[in-house]
Formats: C-alpha cells, structure tokens, sequence
C-alpha cells in the first residue's frame, strides 16, 4: 500500500467530498464539484491533483522565466520497502480537468509519469520547477485527453531492493513534452490523481545473460523466458517460451503481464569461427598406391590413431582412420574408413576376329560381347551397355572402366567375301601388346594382288615394307618398338578379274594399352 501522501511544489491538492464546494470563499477542493470542473473518485471519496504543464504561450519567443517547466508532484510512501528482485505492478489513474479556475485548458499531454526511489525526491531545480534528471520507470503510453473517465497507468517494475517512495508527475521540459495543443496558449494543464497502488506478483524478470561468444558446434542455444507471463514476444516474432539462436545477432524479449504492462531484456550473440571437423565415411585406395585423406584446416591440435599429427596423412592400407582435433571449443573426432580395390587380372575379350554373313547382298547383324561383367561398358560406337549389335565391318573396341583403371578389348568383323569377284578391306586400328589379339596390321583382300604396301611416320620414315615382311607390319622396326600413335599407309593392288590397279592412301592407329 501506498500512505503519508504529500505535493511537492504545489500546496492544496487534496480534494475530498468532506468540503463543501464554494469559490467565494476559498472551498473549491470538494468532490465532485470543484474549482477544476466535476469529476468523481475512482473510489472512495478522494483524490488529488498535480500541474502537467502550468503555461505556455506559443505566440511568445520569449516567455517568462517562472513559466517555464512549472510543475506539481504527488509523492507517497510504501508501507513495507520493496523486496530485492520482486517484480511490482504498479498502477494509478489519470483524470484531465475539465477547466483550471473557470478556464478552458487547451491541451493535453502524455508524460504524467512515475518515478519510484530509495528516498523522497525533493526540488532540485528550483521552486515551482520540474525535478530534474530523473528518469521515470513508469510512462504512460499515450495521450491523456479523457475529461470524464479515468485513464489507468501501468507498468511492471523489478526492485533493487530497499525502494520507499513514488512521485507521480511531468519530469519531462516543456519543449519535450509529448502535447496534443488545441490553442496557441496553454493556460495550464492539470490532471486528477487517484488509486495508486504497487503490489507485488508472482513474475519473474527475464532474464537473457550476459552478452555470450558462443562455439559454433554447440548450436543451437536456447534462450529462455521466464513463465508467468500473458504472452511473450522475441525479437524473431516468435511467441514460444524458448528461443533457438543459431546465428549471431542481437535478441530480445518482451514479456507482458495483461493490465499491468511488459519486461524486456536484450542479449548479444556472438559465435567463434571455429571448423566442423568432417572427413568422408569412407574412401577407396588402388592397391599399391595411396592417398591423401585430409582434415579442415583451422585446429589446434591434430592426433590420428596413426600417431601422426598432421592435417593430412597418406593412407595406402585398409582399416579405420580416426582423427581426434582439438580447439578452444573442445574436441571433435570423425573416423574414415579405407577400403582397398585393384583392376582384375583376367584377360578382357570380344572373342576371335570373325566375318558377317551376306544373304542376298545384305549383311546379317551379329552381337558383340564379352563374359566378363564390368561396372562401366565404353563401346567406341558410342554405346555403355554391355552388348552391341553391328551389321557392317570394321574394328570395335570396348574399355571397361574400373576404379583403379580400364580393361581394354576388341575385335575384327570383316564382310563375307564369298560370292563377289573382289573384295577389299583394312583397318584402321591395331593393338600389338602380346595379347594375341589384332597384333598385325595388314589388308584382308579377295581376288586382288598386293603390288606395294609400305607404312611411314608423320615425318615421312618408312617402318614397314611388304617386301621386308608378307604378313604384314607389327609394330616394330629394326627390333624397336614403334611408339603409339597415327601412321601412314600408302598401298597400290591389282582387281585380277579386271587387271585395273588401285592406290590408296590412308591412317592407321598404333595402340598398346
């Protein structure tokens, strides 16, 4: 409760229905009819009144000096100090007068405020002055303007502990005055003072800490409003009693108590740059090679179950490698497991070299294809699948792909010769790596005579002639093996059923691998 009422700067504030109401003799405190219009008590049969404002003319640059920031306060005492860390609710209501002395008030302002305190305040800014630098705890939202209502003013107020006081009043100057003005001159503004009270609740303040640097792999962290309250309000929107912070920035909270008024408290997040530690679950090595398995950068300390210390290590044996780091964030650990693969050692193939048949002049489609089952088929057709079918000469070649490398295969299929007067045919590939395989490059030819057939470099250097070697070129020369690449064939023949003789000019590919 709140007692031992008194003004301060102002005398005879106390209206009550005990006097009798008259102006001519100086009776004008009485309720409900008094010197400042009608108006009844909230409750009971008393209240007082304190000066907003006492006057001020907008028409005058240069007003009088005991007009200037002329206030009244309401001061009272608590009958028990406030509790250290209580949350109060503190409530009065405001009532404009209706007229100051016969006269019409021409304004109304928002600042009829509260300031509670371990002492009472006393005039510091000479009298008939505000009380000055002080802050109020307890401000009113909004213009007070209702002459015949009481406007109720509230708020939440946490003690520090030891707190005897209230004053009620504009600590505001004039000219910062929140005033909704309806004439150039104020003649004054006085304001109706009734049923103050500062009771304590159940609530607890929030309560967000300390401005906080928090490590990035102990996200998210909660922030918490205290229970209690009508409805909560975070600086997000969110209006749940916890907060997730999973980025840095400032938070706040706003909890509201219905009728009485809110509590903020404000926190700033902050988070360390510090790396998450990941390393791939698992990764394959080629037998007989190893590989680089790497941490992120940015740790303080490095400890592998290898014993070595370093970001990277290389692994080339199967099995678990795990990895503990260290930061001022704390310690974080991941493991990789390597697992080893080779290339098979089967031998790859498509098969012997083998010829379409021709039946009335059309050749009849035959399958490619190899017994081996292979992760990746590479036709040089083009195709990926593990057969083909093929309808015309020529020679095909499939690479199957495995991790630690390919297997490579091909074959000839000539044309049927039978049944034509001649034919002709050579390749364009051949592979002398001692698989027994398209190991010579030679022509395939029916009733046709080899007059000259010689291979050159690109620079011109003949490696092979017919007459040094009838079965044709294996890719050697003077006991060298020629490198892998395009040479140059040049070759004249005679069609024996015509006598006609026929050079040609053309590339062949050395392969190896």
């Amino acid at each position: 409760n709140v007692h031992h009422w008194q003004c301060l700067q102002y005398s005879n504030p106390y209206f009550n229905t005990c006097e009798p109401f008259s102006l001519t003799n100086g009776h004008g405190h009485s309720v409900p009819k008094n010197l400042y219009g009608y108006q009844c008590a909230k409750t009971g049969n008393a209240y007082a009144s304190i000066v907003g404002i006492h006057e001020i003319d907008y028409r005058n640059p240069f007003p009088l000096p005991g007009d200037v920031d002329n206030r009244s306060y309401l001061q009272g005492r608590f009958s028990n100090a406030l509790i250290k860390d209580t949350i109060y609710c503190v409530n009065y209501y405001v009532n404009r007068t209706e007229v100051l002395a016969g006269t019409l008030a021409f304004a109304n302002i928002k600042n009829v405020d509260a300031h509670i305190s371990d002492t009472i305040l006393t005039e510091n800014n000479g009298l008939g002055k505000r009380i000055k630098d002080i802050t109020p705890q307890i401000k009113s939202k909004h213009i007070i303007a209702d002459t015949a209502n009481w406007t109720r003013i509230s708020g939440l107020y946490k003690a520090h502990g030891g707190e005897q006081h209230i004053t009620i009043g504009n600590f505001t100057t004039d000219d910062l005055t929140e005033i909704q003005r309806i004439s150039d001159i104020i003649a004054g503004i006085f304001y109706f003072i009734d049923d103050v009270s500062v009771l304590p609740t159940n609530l607890t303040a929030p309560k967000l800490g300390k401005d906080t640097l928090l490590c990035r792999n102990t996200l998210p962290y909660t922030l918490t409003a205290p229970a209690g309250y009508d409805s909560i309000l975070w600086s997000n929107g969110s209006t749940g009693n916890t907060l997730q912070v999973t980025t840095a920035g400032t938070y706040w909270v706003k909890c509201t108590a219905t009728g009485c008024g809110e509590l903020y408290d404000t926190v700033k997040i902050s988070i360390r740059n510090t790396p998450t530690l990941n390393l791939p679950s698992t990764i394959t090595v080629c037998l007989g090679d190893s590989l680089a398995l790497t941490a992120q950068a940015g740790f303080s300390t490095y400890a592998w179950n290898t014993n070595q210390t370093t970001p990277s290590i290389y692994v080339s044996n199967a099995g678990n490698y795990k990895l503990t780091t260290t930061t001022v964030c704390g310690t974080q650990t991941d493991s990789t497991q390597v697992l080893l693969d080779s290339l098979p050692t089967f031998t790859l193939s498509l098969g012997k070299d083998t010829t379409l048949c021709n039946i009335n002049n059309v050749n009849q489609p035959i399958t490619l294809s190899t017994s081996h089952t292979m992760p990746h088929y590479a036709w040089s057709t083009g195709a990926t699948t593990p057969t083909i079918t093929v309808n015309k000469a020529g020679v095909y070649v499939l690479n199957g792909h495995y991790y630690c490398g390919t297997k490579t295969a091909n074959i000839h299929v000539d044309d049927c010769l039978q049944g034509v007067p001649y034919s002709f045919y050579i390749p364009n590939a051949f592979t002398p790596n001692a698989d027994k395989l398209n190991e010579v490059f030679a022509p395939k030819y029916y009733n046709i005579t080899i007059d000259d057939f010689k291979i050159y470099t690109r620079r011109g250097n003949c490696v092979y002639e017919l007459s040094t070697n009838p079965k044709g070129w294996d890719g050697m020369y003077k006991d060298l093996q020629c490198p892998t690449g395009e040479y140059i064939y040049k070759l004249i023949y005679t069609i024996n059923a015509t006598q006609q003789v026929v050079q040609k000019v053309g590339k062949v590919a050395l392969l190896r691998d």
